[in-house]
């Protein structure tokens, strides 16, 4: 990373996505000063749940079909079949808002400089009639809650802790410009989008 000449570096905050392997202030203003100067960005998923980072009690996955169990909170979805140990979250939800804002505030303490953020296209799923959680709603209502989750993170960072530059950089999720005034496309700096050249 030191060497690479790159203007922006996207990384996970942690080297192994656990507390004990995140990364330091010191040690990303030293990623952020060598060689060519660029902006240190943290991937944030925000659509789903991961069981390997510090909020996830494997106690909410009950043993069999590694589904959501009792003890699990109320918006823990359905495992993603795609992607080992996410979840799908209600990311309207205040206690898993209050859970990413807890983890921004991890990433804001480790001297990063924005936030990619994945499973915008979240939005999608709770608006699929058929995505076996019991209950969807509107395509217009689950895009505006993600834009409104959008514009909670920025706001944190920006005004809540100060930082006035951090960059909010969505990954994919595009089609929910349909559904926007105005409000997401002022709110994010970039858009990062896989797959655009080759396919997987």
């Amino acid at each position: 990373i030191t060497v690479a000449d790159y203007d922006i570096i996207v990384i996970d905050y942690s080297r192994d996505g656990t507390e004990d392997q995140k990364y330091t202030s010191g040690e990303t203003d030293f990623m952020r000063t060598q060689g060519t100067p660029r902006d240190i960005i943290a991937y944030l998923s925000i659509g789903e749940a991961e069981d390997y980072r510090f909020y996830f009690d494997p106690a909410w996955v009950a043993v069999l079909g590694n589904q959501p169990g009792d003890d699990a909170p109320c918006w823990l979805g359905r495992t993603n079949p795609d992607w080992k140990g996410n979840y799908k979250v209600q990311y309207w939800s205040e206690s898993w808002q209050i859970t990413i804002l807890a983890y921004l505030d991890k990433i804001i303490d480790a001297g990063f400089d924005g936030v990619y953020l994945d499973i915008i296209d979240g939005y999608e799923y709770w608006a699929d009639s058929d995505n076996q959680e019991g209950f969807s709603i509107t395509a217009n209502l689950a895009a505006s809650r993600m834009i409104d989750l959008v514009k909670h993170i920025a706001y944190h960072s920006r005004v809540t802790r100060g930082k006035a530059d951090f960059l909010i950089i969505p990954q994919n999720g595009e089609g929910i410009l349909e559904y926007d005034s105005g409000d997401y496309l002022q709110t994010i700096n970039g858009i990062g989008i896989e797959d655009l050249f080759y396919d997987e």
